[in-house]
C-alpha cells in the first residue's frame, strides 16, 4: 500500500510539472528556422528493453536500447513493466542523456516494490501523457485498497468463529492433558522408584565386585613386586660379588706390575752404573794412549841419537798411575782387555735397558687398562646405586598405584551415581512425554520409541526358586 502511494505521488508531481496538454503531445512543433512553421507527423510511443542497471550513491541509473532513431530526447519519461505474464508496473524512468540512435541513459524516479527492483530484460514504454498515467494509477490503487479492505473484513468474521472453536477445543484438550499428566506422573513416579531400587541394588553389586577385583589386583601386584625385588636383589648381589672378585684380581695384577716396574728401575740404575764404569775405562784408555805416544816420541829421539853416534841411556817408560809399576805396553794390553769386557757389559746393559723399557711400556699399558677397568667398575657401582634408586621409585610407584586404585574406585562410584541420575532424568522426561496426547503421528511415534527404550532398560525379574 505505501509503495503504491509513493508511485502515485511521484506521477502526480510529474504531471503537474512536465506534462503536455492532451492532443499536443508530439503532434506539433514550431521551428524558427527560415521563419516557417513545421508540423511533425504523429509517431508511436517508443518501446524497448532495459539493457543494464547500475547503482551509485543512492541513484539508480538504467541503460535503454532506445535512442534518436525512436525519437527519444533528454527528459522523456518511461514506465517499466515486469518481464513476465503479469505485466505489473515496476517503476518510472526519466531520460538524462541520449548516447546514440539506439542507446540512452535514464535515472529511476519511482519504484512500486523495493523487493522487485528493476532488472535487465524488463520492458520500458514511453509515457506521452503523465496526467492520464497518474489518474489510472490512483484508480488502480483505490480499487486494490477496496478489495483488500473487503477481504480483511471477511477474514475477520471467519477468524472470530475459528478462534472461538479453537478456544473450546483448547480447554477440552487442556483438561484431558491435565488428567493424562496426573496419570503419567503417578506411573512415572512408580517407575522411577522401581528404577532407583533396581539401580541401587545394581550399584551395590558393582561396588562389591570392584572391591573384590581391586583386592585381587592389589595382591597380584604386591606379589609381582616382591618377586621382582627379590630377583633384582639376587642379581645385584651376584654383580657385586663379580665386581669385587674382578677388583681383587686387578689389584693383584697392579701390584705385580708395580713390582716389575721397580725391578726395571733397578735394572736401569745398574745399567747406568755400568755405563759410567765404561766411560771411566774409556778415559783411562785415552790417557794410556797419550802416555804411549810420549813413550814412542822418546824412543824415536833415542834412535836418532844412536844413529848420530851420540851416547844415550835407555829408559823404561812406566805409567804414572799411583800404585802401579808396569810398562805402557802392558797397560795398553790390559786396558784393551778391560775395554772389550766393558763394551760387552755396555751391550748387555743396553739390551737390558731396552727390555726394561719394553716391560715398562707393557706395564703402563696394563696399568691404563686396569684404570679403565676400575672406571668401568665405578660406573657399574653407580648403576647399582641407580638400580637401588629405581627400586625406591618402584616402591613409590606402588604407593601411587594404590592411591590411583582408591581414586578409581571413587571415580567409578561417582560415575555410577551420575549414570543413575541420568537415568532418573530420562525417566522423568519420558514420563512427561508419555503424558502428552497422542493425537499426532510424530507424538505417538516418539511415545512408542520411549516405551521400547524403557522396556529395554528395565531388567527382567529374576526367577525365584
Amino acid at each position: 500500500m505505501s509503495n503504491n502511494g509513493v508511485v502515485v505521488a511521484s506521477l502526480c508531481a510529474l504531471a503537474l510539472v512536465g506534462c503536455v496538454p492532451p492532443g499536443d503531445s508530439g503532434t506539433r512543433a514550431t521551428s524558427a528556422r527560415q521563419g516557417r512553421q513545421i508540423v511533425d507527423l504523429p509517431r508511436q510511443p517508443a518501446k524497448g528493453a532495459v539493457a543494464a542497471v547500475a547503482s551509485a550513491e543512492g541513484v539508480i541509473t538504467v541503460e535503454l536500447a532506445l535512442g534518436k532513431a525512436q525519437g527519444v530526447e533528454a527528459g522523456t519519461f518511461f514506465r517499466v513493466t515486469a518481464d513476465d505474464d503479469t505485466g505489473r508496473l515496476k517503476g518510472v524512468l526519466q531520460v538524462t542523456e541520449v548516447l546514440g540512435d539506439a542507446r540512452c541513459v535514464a535515472r529511476q524516479i519511482g519504484l512500486t516494490d523495493r523487493s522487485q527492483p528493476l532488472a535487465p530484460g524488463d520492458t520500458a514504454f514511453e509515457i506521452t501523457d503523465l496526467a492520464d498515467l497518474a489518474g489510472k494509477a490512483a484508480a488502480e490503487v483505490g480499487r486494490v485498497t477496496g478489495q483488500d479492505q473487503a477481504r480483511d473484513a471477511e477474514d475477520e468474521r471467519r477468524f472470530a468463529g475459528l478462534r472461538e472453536s479453537y478456544r473450546k477445543e483448547l480447554a477440552r484438550l487442556r483438561a484431558e492433558y491435565d488428567t493424562a499428566i496426573a496419570a503419567a506422573n503417578a506411573t512415572g513416579d512408580r517407575r522411577v522408584q522401581a528404577a532407583e531400587s533396581t539401580g541401587r541394588e545394581a550399584m551395590e553389586r558393582a561396588v562389591k565386585e570392584h572391591q573384590v577385583a581391586i583386592a585381587a589386583i592389589r595382591t597380584a601386584t604386591e606379589e609381582n613386586l616382591r618377586a621382582n625385588l627379590a630377583k633384582y636383589e639376587a642379581e645385584t648381589a651376584a654383580r657385586r660379588k663379580a665386581l669385587a672378585d674382578e677388583n681383587q684380581r686387578l689389584s693383584a695384577q697392579i701390584e705385580r706390575l708395580l713390582a716389575e716396574g721397580q725391578q726395571g728401575v733397578k735394572r736401569l740404575e745398574t745399567a747406568g752404573k755400568e755405563r759410567a764404569e765404561a766411560d771411566r775405562l774409556w778415559q783411562a784408555r785415552i790417557k794410556a794412549e797419550v802416555e804411549s805416544r810420549e813413550l814412542l816420541t822418546g824412543k824415536l829421539a833415542e834412535l836418532e841419537r844412536r844413529l848420530t853416534g851420540a851416547p844415550a841411556a835407555s829408559t823404561a817408560a812406566l805409567v804414572n798411575d799411583a800404585g802401579r809399576d808396569e810398562p805402557v805396553l802392558d797397560k795398553l794390553a790390559r786396558l784393551a782387555g778391560e775395554l772389550a769386557a766393558a763394551r760387552e757389559k755396555v751391550q748387555q746393559a743396553t739390551e737390558a735397558t731396552a727390555a726394561a723399557k719394553a716391560e715398562t711400556e707393557r706395564a703402563n699399558r696394563i696399568l691404563a687398562e686396569n684404570q679403565q677397568r676400575a672406571e668401568e667398575l665405578a660406573r657399574r657401582l653407580g648403576e647399582i646405586d641407580g638400580l637401588k634408586a629405581q627400586g625406591q621409585q618402584l616402591q613409590a610407584k606402588l604407593a601411587v598405584a594404590a592411591t590411583d586404585v582408591a581414586t578409581a574406585k571413587e571415580s567409578r562410584a561417582a560415575a555410577e551415581l551420575a549414570r543413575l541420575e541420568a537415568e532418573r532424568t530420562l525417566y522423568d522426561l519420558a514420563a512427561r512425554v508419555l503424558r502428552l496426547a497422542n493425537d499426532r503421528a510424530d507424538t505417538a511415534a516418539l511415545q512408542e520409541r520411549l516405551k521400547q527404550l524403557l522396556a529395554a532398560k528395565t531388567p527382567a525379574p529374576e526367577a525365584k526358586p
